[in-house]
């Protein structure tokens, strides 16, 4: 818009603003081009307009420095309380290492006491064992040399029966177990004990003891497909039936020798998945496997809770937990075959710890609360580790091993495979129990045969011996 005093063409003063020129003009001008109807204002109004304009636009620029004042004060503000939180964040740490730094010399302390007292503890006993040995060793020489007398061949031998008889009566030390007097002349019958045989020095028959049997004492049948079995306690027993059928858990007590049935857990229908193992915790509830975390059921059957095997930071990791067992003290260890883990829980459910396993922990039992031993069916395999340090004891190859259960009396593992397949027609009856030592993984003896297809096994102190055989439970007693 052009700004000047006076028209140039009329000389009069410019007084009014012609909207569409965009310019100032005097009434001449207007009147000169009043055909043309162009919309004028007043210089004054004009003014006016532009003030207010002005005016709005400085206090919109005010107030946006003003908040921009606000805005660095609150930022200030909010600067000096991270630089102040960060600095507290700085001490706990601290304070949280030198705690915890004092701890773990604690700990490594009074782990150095215990393992010079177990040291002490160990030496002691191998010194009473030295002398043990050095009086035995002295009775038996004593006892040889007593019953030292050269006894000729049979025919002689026969004649010296009453003689032979007395001198090997002088050679059943106390305690040596591993010698028997036969009432037969033509015989003196020696003993094959632990594995080690000994060389018969009369007679010349060697006879083999038998190894521990087992008595069938009940059997429990009507399952679709009995997977695996716990004894809760002395007088209660659990079997999981099928896995892929009708998924429940059949609860047995015991009445005048005899198992009979109790009650059916109805399992959390939310969970398509069917039980794959139980145990009982320290409160007498019921703990159930059913892959995707652990059910807990009171005694009378009511659901309580789930206990899950999922770390925080992990939250939405697969897990397939499969087996289940319990410690004196009530924690739980729980084998996970999809991340080849074993979960460690306390006794209300909450995760501890959890240790990596070289095969998936099918079926696990613990041994006497310092050590778990976990099977894996598809490697044929069963290691044993350490629950504190998670290191291998032990590695030992059995073809197909379905269940497993440790015998505290012998220090031995039981097993249950099978050699042939459960869909096989006609059914095989390969099944077998058997016994191995838990120190070296030997093979001691085979307890049983001809079992269809079992798949699971447990063990109590009393000697009773439960197996889970296809669609029935057999249950037996150590002989």
């Amino acid at each position: 818009m052009t700004m000047a005093s006076n028209c140039l063409k009329h000389g009069v003063e410019l007084n009014l603003y012609c909207q569409p020129c965009n310019c100032l003009i005097c009434q001449s001008c207007c009147n000169d081009h009043s055909g043309e109807h162009h919309a004028t204002k007043s210089l004054a109004s004009v003014l006016r307009e532009q003030k207010e304009i002005f005016d709005s636009v400085l206090n919109d620029t005010k107030n946006e420095g003003l908040s921009c004042k606000q805005s660095i004060q609150e930022l200030n503000i909010l600067k000096e309380k991270v630089q102040k939180s960060l600095s507290e964040e700085d001490k706990v740490i601290d304070r949280m290492v030198e705690t915890r730094i004092g701890e773990i010399l604690k700990e490594a302390q009074a782990l150095k006491i215990e393992l010079q007292q177990i040291g002490k503890a160990k030496v002691e006993k191998i010194e009473q064992e030295i002398d043990r040995l050095e009086k035995r060793g002295n009775k038996l020489e004593n006892a040889c040399h007593a019953a030292t007398e050269t006894v000729s061949l049979p025919n002689s031998y026969v004649t010296q029966h009453d003689s032979v008889i007395q001198k090997m009566k002088l050679l059943n030390v106390e305690g040596r177990r591993n010698l028997v007097v036969d009432k037969n002349p033509h015989a003196a019958q020696f003993v094959k004990e632990a594995g080690k045989s000994r060389k018969p020095q009369l007679g010349k028959v060697l006879k083999v003891v038998a190894p521990r049997k087992l008595q069938l004492v009940q059997e429990l049948e009507n399952f679709e497909d009995a997977y695996k079995v716990a004894l809760l306690s002395n007088n209660m027993l659990a079997v999981c039936d099928s896995y892929y059928g009708s998924k429940q858990v059949v609860i047995y007590h015991q009445e005048s020798g005899r198992y009979v049935k109790n009650m059916t857990l109805t399992l959390q229908p939310l969970n398509r998945w069917g039980p794959k193992g139980i145990a009982v915790n320290a409160d007498g509830n019921f703990l159930i496997a059913r892959k995707i975390g652990i059910e807990v059921y009171s005694p009378t059957g009511e659901y309580l809770k789930t206990i899950t095997t999922r770390s925080k930071e992990l939250s939405d990791e697969e897990v397939d937990i499969s087996s289940l067992t319990t410690l004196s003290d009530g924690r739980i260890l729980a084998g996970d075959i999809d991340r080849s883990i074993i979960t460690e829980h306390d006794s209300s459910g909450k995760l501890i710890w959890m240790m990596r396993t070289k095969i998936r922990p099918f079926y696990i039992t613990s041994i006497q609360d310092r050590q778990v031993a976990i099977s894996d069916h598809t490697k044929n395999k069963v290691v044993i580790l350490d629950i504190k340090s998670g290191k291998e004891a032990l590695q030992k190859e059995i073809p197909l091993v379905q269940g497993i259960s440790y015998d505290g009396q012998t220090e031995s593992l039981l097993v249950v495979r099978n050699e042939g397949s459960q869909y096989q027609q006609p059914i095989s009856r390969t099944g077998v129990v058997e016994q191995y030592c838990c120190s070296t993984g030997r093979l001691v003896t085979s307890l049983a045969h001809g079992l269809y297809y079992p798949k699971g096994v447990h063990l109590t102190a009393d000697g009773q011996f439960v197996v889970a055989d296809q669609s029935t439970v057999k249950l037996y007693r150590m002989i």
